[in-house]
């Protein structure tokens, strides 16, 4: 799923807690039990702040020449 420009999300492996860069705004969020726990809530928090991780909509935003040369 792509992300958007300056969205960042960095799990710290010793607190198990994640930082979420979206939109100018970083918070921490956490602690969790593993990485894919801490991402999947990563994901959540920037979905609920707007992010639109549609592939559908990603590819309908690409310029027509660029998905052509990508093979979607």
């Amino acid at each position: 799923m792509p992300y958007e420009d300056g969205m960042l999300l960095l799990f710290d492996v010793l607190e198990k807690t994640m930082v979420v860069s979206f939109r100018d705004t970083i918070k921490m969020i956490g602690p969790f039990e593993d990485q894919r726990s801490a991402i999947e809530a990563g994901d959540k928090d920037c979905r609920d702040r707007g992010w639109a991780n549609d592939e559908e909509l990603f590819q309908a935003q690409m310029p027509a020449s660029a998905a052509e040369g990508s093979g979607m």
